[in-house]
C-alpha cells in the first residue's frame, strides 16, 4: 500500500506501518491458533482452555518477531558487512529475526509454563524453569526459521 501511495516500486518497500499491521494481524491470528493447538498437544496433563495471560505472552512474542523481521532490517542493513557472500540487506534480514529470539523465547517459555503449571506458581519457580529451558529453546527457535517450535516444559 505504501508503494502505491508514495509512487515507489513495490520491490523497494521493506518496512512501513501498513506492512507491519497487516502482517501482524494475519501472522498473530494464525499463530495464536497454532500455539493453542501445540500447547494442548504437547502440554502436560489433559488439554484445557489456554489462559488469557498465555495468549498475551504469545501475542507479545509474535509482535516482537514481526517487528524484528520487517522494521529492524532496514535500520540494521547500513551496519552490515559488504562482501560477496551476501548483500547487507540479506544479512540484516537474516540476523534481525534470529536475534529477536534471545528476547522473545522467555515470553514463549513463560506462556507455556502458565499453561502447563497454572497461574498460582511463584516467580522464583517460574524463573528456574525458564532458565533451565532457555538455551535449548532459544537455539531451536533460532534454527526453526519461524520461531514457532512447541517446547514441552
Amino acid at each position: 500500500m505504501s508503494s502505491v501511495r508514495d509512487g515507489t516500486r513495490i520491490t523497494t518497500v521493506t518496512a512501513g506501518t501498513e506492512k507491519f499491521a497487516t502482517t501482524s494481524t494475519v501472522n498473530m491470528g494464525l499463530g495464536l491458533v497454532k500455539d493453542r493447538s501445540f500447547a494442548r498437544m504437547f502440554g502436560t496433563g489433559a488439554p484445557r482452555a489456554v489462559p488469557i495471560p498465555t495468549f498475551a505472552l504469545f501475542a507479545a512474542r509474535d509482535a516482537l518477531t514481526i517487528f524484528f523481521s520487517f522494521n529492524i532490517p532496514p535500520l540494521l542493513a547500513p551496519y552490515m558487512p559488504q562482501n560477496t557472500l551476501m548483500r547487507p540487506e540479506s544479512w540484516a534480514q537474516l540476523l534481525a529475526p534470529t536475534s529477536c529470539q534471545i528476547v522473545s523465547t522467555p515470553l514463549h517459555l513463560l506462556g507455556l509454563d502458565l499453561y502447563n503449571r497454572g497461574e498460582t506458581l511463584g516467580v522464583r519457580a517460574r524463573w528456574q524453569k525458564i532458565k533451565t529451558n532457555y538455551l535449548p529453546s532459544v537455539a531451536a527457535r533460532m534454527c526453526s526459521g519461524s520461531g514457532g517450535l512447541p517446547m514441552r516444559l
